[in-house]
């Protein structure tokens, strides 16, 4: 009878046992979702909220350069003049002009040299002959001069220009622009004083007028 009893007592626990762990598996079941494995653990992980990057400002663009301007050409017009005829190996070294002074003409302590070619300012001043730049300098008076030896060996004498484009030592060609007439030395008296040392010496100077209307053809 008792062991009836425990053999009874046994079996309903066991059904109650079994009842209780049938349930619990089912509800866990029921809580997961569909197509997951029972046996795997459900992670759960929080949503990344998209960064949002800051907007490229817009690049800014080079400023632009003012458009250099041209530089004023070095070389004055009045170079590339077109010299007067030649006659034999000489030019005239003006144009347009009119004979002042001339040879001898009473200068006080001393005689004038040479002669006085009258022409408007800045008007271009010719190489006679060609040959070297014997030198070319400022005058205690502060008058321009050049002296020109050309290939005869005759020396000629230029004073009063305002501007001069040749150096000491440099050859030039005949017809070639020196300089352009001016007053330095005798302000206000715009003219070129031009003196003939036919034999080259210095103080072998002669009256330049009858070779000047020689090569000046007017």
């Amino acid at each position: 009878m008792r062991v009836e009893r425990l053999l009874g007592a046994l079996c309903a626990a066991a059904v109650l046992t079994g009842g209780l762990i049938g349930v619990q598996p089912a509800q866990a079941a029921d809580r997961m979702s569909p197509g997951t494995d029972r046996g795997s653990v459900v992670e759960f992980r929080a949503e990344k909220k998209p960064v949002k990057k800051p907007a490229k400002k817009p690049a800014k663009k080079p400023a632009k350069k003012p458009a250099k301007k041209p530089r004023p050409s070095a070389r004055p017009a009045v170079l590339s003049a077109k010299p007067p005829k030649a006659v034999k190996r000489w030019v005239c070294p003006l144009y347009d002009f009119d004979l002042g002074d001339g040879f001898g003409a009473d200068r006080g302590r001393r005689s004038h040299m040479g002669i006085d070619m009258s022409a408007m300012r800045g008007k271009p001043i010719f190489a006679v002959e060609s040959g070297r730049i014997d030198r070319t300098k400022r005058q205690s008076n502060k008058a321009l001069q050049i002296v020109l030896k050309g290939r005869s060996g005759s020396k000629y004498y230029y004073g009063h220009m305002d501007r001069v484009f040749i150096r000491g030592g440099q050859w030039v060609k005949r017809g070639q622009v020196i300089g352009t007439m001016g007053d330095s030395g005798s302000p206000g008296q715009v003219h070129l004083h031009f003196e003939y040392w036919k034999s080259g010496g210095e103080s072998d100077a002669i009256d330049p007028e009858p070779f000047i209307r020689r090569i000046c053809r007017r």
